[in-house]
């Protein structure tokens, strides 16, 4: 159907009649879509991805038009906030969105507004912030009522930002932000009310002073933790154990590893252990009972196989020669096979000797052993250092919330489309949605007054996501807003209604309303993947491994 408005020509299309007979009455409804709406079902397979899903914004849209019948007529080139750089934003699909959405999610990453032309087949893209036709609305002449709402149940004060996990790395903000943390922070509502006090931001420095050097020396406790992980996997494999530190025969410290429980520390009777004794040595033995000479004792709650380095299998396997040798030996009755065979003895029983003591070339069982014994107890120390890491950072943040009180509202925005080398990015979109997320949502619904019917004006044209300036001495307004929602009587103007917002979230069609509801969803998800990759990297020399081969190396 072809709509002929003001000399301009828009199309639609007619997809809902309905007719009905009621009485002595037949009557016929029809519902059209915008023809724009043929854009949902166009490029269902275009998928984004690292390679051609990060650019600005025309270079986004030409790909999304591309060979869809419609074109990027016009498109405003974005800046970042310092009005120089031009912004570059990155977009990740897996195809099945369509053009119409891929369009929109566009517009969310730039700030824009599209305006779709059904005659020409084209498409403008405008800023928000673009108000060369910008129409300003008065109460008292084309303004007749206006209601406004205001909404701060969504504000976020403090915004924590997660990046993609993937097996090339972790997307941050952290080594960008100036700060140095994970999150951003924005009390700028609270100072324009005149609640933020001077005590207030003396609490939000002591807080950013504070919290970077605690964050900063756990990372790096955390990191040591990681490698030190990493040398114990490669000593005696992935593994559950207790560890006693034994003075005069007792237990004076007891170390669960691995994934072991207080519960399993005790030693029972039945109960084998590895006893590290003074001379260098170790041996096995049953009970809880230990001699003046044993330093370390160890009980494997899951026991690996070929705990460090595959010297315990060769000496097993040894063992398994010796025993075999001997059954021949025995029935042997040529006393020249017989020598043979005690020779072949001796010399397995040597290699035995040298697995346990060493070489000149090569560490031995009984050294091995003892640097993994030292470097659990190491680890133990370290971990404790972190824990009291852990505990300082918790009090640097419970001064901070009671300082803050209701002010500091926590929220969580994750976005996974950026790859590692784009923290940048990440960073500049992260801190327009905070700007946005910082103050609360304002909706207008207003009434307006034709001046073209009355006084002979030319009549007032709304279109969505237009930009509108709003005054009123009465409610002390002076404010931008934006057409959200547009309800026209061709016939009777006088009957046109717009409802308005200032809610920058939810124009061109696109929300953010889950950012708040996902906290705890994404907090999972991110910790879940955050675990995964940091025993990939124990597990591997190269950092990392895919995450569908982590379960089978663990395994191994």
């Amino acid at each position: 159907m072809r709509l002929e408005r003001d000399g301009a020509y828009d199309w639609f299309l007619l997809n809902a009649p309905k007719r009905s007979h009621k009485g002595l009455a037949v009557s016929a409804t029809i519902t059209c879509q915008h023809i724009c709406a043929q854009l949902s079902k166009k490029n269902l397979y275009l998928s984004f991805d690292d390679g051609n899903g990060v650019g600005t914004a025309q270079f986004l849209l030409e790909q999304i038009l591309r060979n869809t019948g419609w074109r990027l007529d016009f498109c405003e080139t974005f800046y970042e906030q310092d009005g120089e750089t031009e912004k570059v934003r990155s977009i990740k699909s897996e195809g099945k969105r369509g053009a119409y959405l891929l369009i929109s999610d566009v517009c969310k990453l730039f700030g824009a507004r599209p305006v779709f032309d059904g005659d020409s087949r084209s498409v403008r893209i405008c800023s928000l912030n673009r108000y060369e036709d910008l129409l300003e609305l008065s109460f008292g002449k084309n303004l007749t009522a206006i209601d406004r709402k205001e909404d701060a149940e969504n504000i976020v004060t403090r915004l924590y930002v997660e990046g993609e996990y993937s097996d090339s790395g972790y997307v941050g903000i952290d080594e960008v932000n100036l700060t140095g943390l994970p999150f951003l922070l924005d009390f700028s509502y609270f100072r324009e009310l005149g609640v933020f006090t001077d005590a207030h931001q003396a609490a939000l420095d002591a807080y950013l002073r504070d919290v970077r050097t605690a964050k900063a020396d756990s990372s790096e406790t955390a990191a040591q933790l990681i490698e030190m992980d990493g040398q114990l996997n490669s000593l005696w494999g992935q593994t559950d154990y207790v560890l006693y530190v034994l003075e005069d025969g007792a237990a004076k410290r007891i170390i669960p590893g691995g994934g072991a429980t207080d519960a399993q520390t005790e030693i029972g009777d039945e109960d084998v252990v590895t006893v590290l004794l003074s001379d260098g040595t170790h041996r096995e033995q049953t009970g809880p009972t230990f001699e003046a000479d044993a330093q370390y004792a160890v009980k494997w709650i899951q026991r690996a196989s070929g705990v460090i380095g595959g010297r315990e299998v060769a000496i097993e396997a040894k063992r398994s020669s010796i025993q075999s040798l001997y059954r021949q030996y025995e029935k042997e009755t040529d006393e020249t096979k017989r020598q043979s065979l005690l020779d072949q003895i001796a010399a397995l029983e040597d290699g035995i000797a040298q697995l346990y003591a060493g070489t000149d070339t090569d560490e031995g069982l009984y050294a091995l052993m003892r640097r993994a014994v030292l470097l659990a107890i190491d680890r133990d120390d370290l971990r404790q250092v972190y824990e009291a890491s852990l505990s300082g950072q918790e009090a640097i943040e419970n001064r901070f919330a009671e300082a803050m009180g209701d002010m500091l509202i926590d929220g969580y925005w994750s976005n996974t489309s950026y790859a590692p080398g784009q923290e940048e990015l990440l960073y500049r979109e992260a801190c327009e949605v905070m700007e946005h997320l910082a103050k609360p949502t304002v909706s207008y619904t207003a009434s307006i007054q034709n001046l073209s019917g009355v006084s002979g004006y030319e009549q007032e044209r709304f279109t969505l996501d237009a930009a509108l300036r709003i005054r009123d001495e009465a409610l002390s307004l002076n404010d931008m807003a934006y057409v959200t929602k547009l309800v026209e009587h061709p016939e009777e103007p006088e009957k046109d209604a717009v409802t308005i917002s200032n809610d920058l979230t939810q124009i061109g069609g696109v929300s953010l309303d889950s950012v708040i509801s996902r906290i705890t969803g994404i907090a999972e998800l991110i910790n879940q993947k955050k675990a995964l990759y940091d025993r990939s990297r124990v597990i591997t020399d190269q950092g990392s491994i895919p995450a569908q081969r982590l379960e089978g190396m663990i395994d191994v």
